[in-house]
């Protein structure tokens, strides 16, 4: 990997080699600084993520040295949340996206809805209950009506 002279306690990016992916990268850590060759920044976002790991799994908090070449093994890995049944909150929703991102995963679907909400006290014009009759569809990660009948 081409890489400039560094300070010691230093992380430096560069490109990666030719053979590297998307989202590939090499990594070679050493007594006071880490290299860090990748092609593309989700590459080298997903070294961020190895290093914060092996701090985080370490229980002296320190990385050991080495060299290693990292790479997904599939392309698409991740999770559908589905809030069109029941409902999250938006810093919910970010707070998973983070955790997702911890673990490398880059696919993350919202499933809003399938034209069917339950609705508490929901009923039509002639006073019927009409909660599982009547779809009701909105794209909404957390209900308001409750809010509104107050």
């Amino acid at each position: 990997m081409p890489f400039r002279k560094h300070r010691q306690n230093t992380i430096t990016f560069g490109a990666g080699t030719s053979e590297l992916g998307e989202e590939d990268y090499r990594m070679t850590i050493g007594a006071k600084s880490i290299q860090i060759g990748a092609n593309h920044s989700t590459a080298a976002y997903w070294a961020t993520r190895t290093i914060l790991q092996g701090i985080n799994n370490s229980s002296d908090k320190t990385l050991r040295c080495g060299e290693m070449r990292d790479y997904p093994t599939m392309k698409v890995r991740g999770l559908i949340q589905d809030v069109g049944r029941k409902t999250f909150t938006l810093d919910y929703l970010k707070q998973l996206a983070k955790v997702l991102s911890w673990y490398k995963l880059n696919d993350f679907q919202v499933h809003l809805n399938d034209n069917y909400i339950q609705l508490e006290q929901y009923k039509n014009v002639n006073g019927e209950d009409r909660r599982l009759i009547d779809p009701y569809s909105a794209f909404r990660l957390e209900s308001d009506i409750k809010k509104r009948r107050k």
